[in-house]
């Protein structure tokens, strides 16, 4: 479960796999601010949008890659990410049809002070 994040925090996403988006596009750090929280997961809204085989991506689910964590400010964690076309206000507001065109990714999400 994720704790002490809540929305409004800068963040900021690092990116490792799949390789031809981080060649293409770099590893980040793809700054954001979380948007919802809710148990594992959490959304961030990018504050630059990237274009990726001729998708842009706005938003992104992250979810953690390990049981629990309490995230705090300057701390990295491991996480499993879907980049997403859109930019939701709610996790529950992402469509079926939205995360079918989202773009998953491995990479680690860090609060920023």
């Amino acid at each position: 479960m994720i704790t002490l994040l809540t929305p409004g925090k800068r963040t900021t996403l690092m990116i490792s796999d799949p390789w031809d988006f981080v060649t293409k596009c770099g590893a980040g750090p793809f700054w954001g601010q979380s948007q919802d929280v809710d148990g594992n997961k959490v959304l961030i809204h990018l504050v630059e949008s990237v274009t990726y085989a001729n998708l842009t991506y706005q938003s992104a689910i992250c979810s953690l890659r390990h049981k629990e964590s309490l995230l705090k400010n300057g701390e990295t964690i491991a996480m499993n990410m879907v980049l997403l076309p859109c930019r939701p206000t709610k996790l529950h507001d992402v469509s079926n049809n939205e995360f079918r065109k989202g773009l998953a990714v491995i990479g680690s999400l860090k609060v920023n002070n």
